[in-house]
């Protein structure tokens, strides 16, 4: 409906008439032009890309933290970011990438696939053939107890990101001293091999209890202190291990289905030592379906 002021085409004239002649006041007075159309206009074209964006966009919210994270990893060197590569790939067309999720669930498979490792005061010593093994400080004479675990076949391919992992273990005997700091490490071996002697397993746990270097342990370590009473035949779940579990993956060597070793312990020597201050689990040579368990939760 026109709404124009003033005589049409005069110097007094402002307003548009209908939608198709404006009539403009400026320095050189008032001229008459068709109806700008605005730069947002939405055509058909404009609102079919704009709804894929926007849903591209909704797609790209409701990815967990972690799906998220294999996308930055995939953008990696593509000079742009994960959202970015996210919404290229969603608007070509092609199927959002769905990262495949790996669970890996497993006791101890084997007598020397589990060890113990005391502290004499003078002497490290092993034992490959033990019923119960644990971690914390014992005697004088047994001490800086610690625990090495190895896992087989743990299909899961190189660079997952690790939602979920953790290890667990079946109390032996009732243990209630307090205090009781342990910790886990990994091996960083792409394929851990099987416990052997006293010096391997120096090689591959580190300084804390004898070895050379630190270069075959995990710089991650998860801190497990202030263990309450543990109680016999009772189960007891670690703390998360995914960023030990993760720097394990990450190796380039890394393949799905390779063997995966752990230590437990407190070869550190932080918490108490006195009678009671350790916690003890079922070995493989005691109770094989007792052994611990490690389970992993991951993604690619």
């Amino acid at each position: 409906m026109p709404k124009v002021t003033g005589p049409l085409f005069s110097l007094t004239a402002a307003g548009k008439l209908g939608d198709s002649i404006c009539f403009q006041g400026g320095p050189s007075g008032t001229r008459a032009q068709l109806n700008p159309t605005h730069p947002d206009m939405q055509t058909s074209t404009q609102l079919v890309m704009r709804t894929s964006f926007l849903e591209a966009v909704a797609s790209w919210n409701g990815l967990s933290g972690a799906s998220k994270v294999v996308w930055e990893a995939s953008a990696a060197g593509m000079a742009m970011t994960g959202y970015n590569l996210y919404l290229k790939t969603f608007l070509s067309g092609a199927m959002p990438y769905t990262p495949t999720e790996y669970v890996y669930s497993d006791n101890i498979a084997a007598s020397l696939d589990d060890c113990m490792v005391v502290y004499s005061g003078a002497v490290w010593s092993i034992n490959l053939s033990v019923l119960v093994m644990g971690a914390g400080r014992y005697l004088s004479t047994v001490q800086r107890l610690g625990v090495g675990m190895r896992f087989l076949n743990v299909a899961i391919p190189q660079g997952a990101t690790v939602l979920e992992s953790h290890i667990t273990m079946t109390c032996w005997e009732t243990e209630s001293g307090v205090t009781v700091n342990t910790k886990v490490v990994g091996n960083l071996q792409p394929n851990a091999a099987a416990f052997g002697t006293i010096a391997n397993y120096q090689s591959r746990r580190g300084t804390s209890c004898g070895g050379a270097n630190n270069d075959l342990r995990t710089v991650s370590e998860v801190l497990w202190d202030g263990l309450p009473t543990w109680t016999g035949e009772v189960t007891y779940q670690s703390p998360s291990l995914n960023s030990v579990i993760e720097e394990i993956l990450a190796q380039g060597s890394w393949g799905s289905g390779n063997a995966l070793a752990l230590f437990w312990d407190d070869h550190d020597a932080r918490g108490t030592q006195s009678d009671g201050r350790r916690r003890l689990m079922y070995g493989w040579d005691d109770t094989p379906a007792k052994s611990a368990v490690l389970y992993i939760k991951a993604e690619k």
